[in-house]
């Protein structure tokens, strides 16, 4: 797609949400969500998409107001695996920095979130040397992009639109559905059909975001509850994804445009602390990847 096309679609969805947002945009700060995402705490190979960290604040006039703001910001680094693992050739070394406005508002029984995110892929972010310093501190014999030779994708300005349509399903108090239907277009370019379900604390969360690389439902301080509170968390979907600014053409690898996800989370919470944590499993993403992939999840909150 035209890098100016791509801009100008972005730079529209942008303004839409703000303008869409009036009030809310101008509204209190409701709070956060963070999603660490890392394949050591996974399968514990460190290889495509080894490390994501993705950071939510959110801004409502008020919990029941119908409508928020979500301001995103998130980083990926996503490495080849060793060379002898991969005879048919494996992905390219990247790393992204993003940056997303969204709109989430309540259409009758429908949730939608949607919105635009503007992002810089390459060496440009600054993650390689944050991923080579990280591994020599810990010492951590791992990837180290500064010593292997693996062609590095370049720098460039990736855009892309994102929407999601979503119903939650209240079973008797004890547990939530929502199945949901997500598409992003643009660099990456996808569609998704999948649900999720929380069983125990957590359901009566105002506002619910997903994380971009796993797919998990993530959301800003739940209500506060007396004494500790778990809730388990489920969820999957299939993807049809006919582009990605981590897989462009010419790197000897070839996107596998059907993928799918499945990913599994306990949280606890305790008065204004709460920690949360998860795997899940990524399908093959180009066809000479060698097997699926398992990534851990966690988060951690303190409130005071």
């Amino acid at each position: 797609m035209p890098a100016s096309f791509s801009v100008g679609l972005v730079g529209c969805a942008l303004a839409c949400v703000m303008a869409l947002a009036g009030g809310t945009a101008r509204a209190d700060y409701a709070g956060s969500a963070r999603l660490f995402v890392n394949d050591t705490y996974g399968d514990g190979h460190d290889r495509w998409n080894t490390g994501s960290y993705q950071g939510s604040y959110f801004f409502s006039d008020a919990p029941d107001a119908g409508s928020t703001l979500e301001l995103r910001g998130r980083g990926e680094i996503v490495t080849p695996w060793a060379p002898s693992l991969q005879e048919g050739g494996d992905r390219p070394y990247s790393t992204l920095l993003g940056f997303g406005a969204f709109l989430h508002r309540d259409v009758g029984p429908v949730e939608t979130r949607i919105g635009g995110e503007i992002a810089l892929r390459g060496d440009s972010t600054g993650l390689p040397e944050l991923q080579a310093r990280a591994h020599r501190f810990f010492d951590y014999d791992g990837y180290d992009p500064e010593t292997r030779d693996d062609p590095h994708l370049p720098d460039r300005g990736v855009m892309s639109l994102e929407g999601e349509v979503a119903h939650t399903f209240v079973l008797g108090g004890a547990a939530m559905v929502r199945p949901y239907a997500e598409a992003r277009y643009g660099d990456d370019t996808r569609a998704s059909l999948g649900a999720d379900i929380v069983i125990g604390g957590g359901q009566d969360a105002p506002v619910w975001t997903r994380d971009v690389v796993t797919g998990q439902l993530m959301t800003y301080d739940l209500p506060k509850e007396r004494g500790f509170n778990l809730g388990l968390v489920l969820g999957g979907d299939i993807q049809r994804v006919t582009g990605s600014a981590h897989l462009p053409d010419g790197y000897g690898v070839t996107l596998e445009e059907s993928q799918s996800r499945v990913r599994i989370g306990l949280g606890a919470t305790y008065g204004d602390a709460h920690i949360f944590v998860g795997q899940t499993r990524l399908s093959r993403q180009f066809e000479e990847q060698s097997e699926p992939q398992r990534v851990g999840m966690i988060s951690i909150g303190l409130g005071f």
